[in-house]
């Protein structure tokens, strides 16, 4: 007798599968040498929202619950080689120590409830070699990712409810 496959969480060091009634809401962080991180992050929306109503919340809770925090852009952004379309936030808040804490969030709504969020930070002004990390990360064919040696990643998307 064949059983269904059940819902698997796969990390770097193996998988495990899921209980019934459990979701995997894992955060990874990628730490690539240089002073950023890039977390990587999920999300469900509200019953009631579709992506735009959920960005418009999230702004809100930024806006509400980072001190001295500032948008400095808002950009469409692509990801992964199906081109899922989502959008992009450059944005600076206090941090609780006191200095400023830089950020590049890109979010992208993966299926008719979830949401996958990267962001990208740094203490420091996010540099044009900062952005190329993140670029490269949400769009490069997985065909061009570069070798072990190199500051690409090789992450594959699909769409949760195809």
């Amino acid at each position: 007798m064949t059983h269904p496959p059940k819902n698997r969480c796969t990390f770097t060091e193996g998988s495990i599968v899921l209980p019934d009634g459990c979701r995997e809401q894992t955060v990874n962080i990628l730490l690539p040498g240089n002073g950023t991180s890039l977390n990587i992050s999920r999300d469900i929306m509200r019953p009631d929202e579709n992506f735009a109503s959920w960005l418009y919340r999230q702004r809100g809770l930024l806006q509400k619950g980072l001190r001295k925090y500032s948008l400095f852009d808002e950009q469409p952004a692509l990801l992964g080689e199906g081109a899922i379309a989502g959008i992009s936030m450059h944005s600076r808040y206090r941090s609780q120590k006191g200095g400023f804490l830089f950020q590049r969030h890109a979010a992208f709504p993966l299926s008719t409830s979830g949401v996958l969020i990267f962001t990208l930070a740094a203490s420091d002004p996010l540099t044009e070699r900062d952005e190329h990390f993140l670029t490269v990360c949400l769009v490069l064919p997985d065909s061009m990712i570069a070798g072990a040696d190199d500051d690409y990643c090789d992450m594959k998307f699909s769409d949760a409810d195809g």
